[in-house]
């Protein structure tokens, strides 16, 4: 959970009053500061999704906060010619633009498998297989780049993801998946990692691993010139985004 100190949280709502389509917004914290609920009123420009979405990709792009989604609550003012039955009067949450892994299956074939992930994105379920040797290391292969074929169908060839390593490692007396992987796409060139924790299920761990290491940058890649969202990638991301795009550019 994301800690603000009290000149942070004014910072972050001074922003958020500066956006389009906002009325008034408040980020309400606990004693200790953490971010329990973020509030916007909307003037109505943008759909309640969207403009939950323009407060998380401006709160990363801005301030890097990266807010978990179900924190930012949405009420849209009406004004007296709408149709009350347009407009909810409860707040609408967020979609969380994290990918998530819904499920990994398996189908085998003499001496093959294939891997069937189901990934969850924005309230649709998207789905990707990959067929390797029926091995230990052969199933966790195939887990991973099954999540990655899931995930190119939701950029729809805005970006190539290449599965560059896959290991496990022993360490604090638990077992770790690890990936690397390099992103592709129009603008840049990203060298991401990821990692998940072993507990009963490597196959899982190695797309969980996947997860882990896209899911923060995900945002970007959905918004490189040509996407849905349009417009060119932000200037400013995190730290490690920023190192990362002076080596795509070297």
């Amino acid at each position: 959970m994301i800690s603000l100190s009290s000149d942070r949280r004014r910072a972050v709502e001074a922003l958020l009053n500066r956006l389009a389509g906002v009325q008034s917004a408040r980020v309400e914290t606990t004693e200790a500061g953490q971010v329990e609920r973020i509030h916007v009123v909307s003037t109505g420009k943008f759909s309640t999704s969207q403009q939950a979405r323009n407060v998380e990709s401006a709160l990363l792009a801005a301030l890097n906060l990266d807010v978990d989604p179900g924190l930012i609550t949405v009420v849209s003012l009406k004004s007296d010619g709408d149709d009350p039955s347009e407009a909810s009067s409860a707040p609408q949450p967020a979609f969380d633009r994290r990918v998530r892994l819904n499920s990994i299956l398996y189908q085998q074939e003499g001496f093959k498998v294939t891997a069937h992930a189901e990934l969850g994105w924005e309230g649709q379920t998207v789905r990707g297989s990959h067929t390797d040797t029926d091995t230990a290391k052969g199933r966790m292969m195939a887990a991973a780049r099954a999540t990655i074929d899931a995930l190119e169908r939701i950029v729809e060839g805005r970006a190539g993801f290449f599965l560059e390593g896959l290991e496990t490692h022993q360490t604090f007396e638990r077992t770790i998946a690890v990936v690397a992987l390099r992103v592709l796409s129009e603008t840049r060139k990203t060298d991401l990692a990821g990692c998940a924790i072993v507990d009963e299920d490597a196959n899982y761990a190695a797309a969980q691993a996947v997860l882990g290491a896209v899911n923060r940058s995900f945002l970007h890649l959905l918004m490189a010139p040509g996407s849905a969202t349009g417009g060119s990638p932000p200037a400013t991301t995190s730290t490690n985004g920023e190192a990362r795009e002076k080596y795509a550019t070297s």
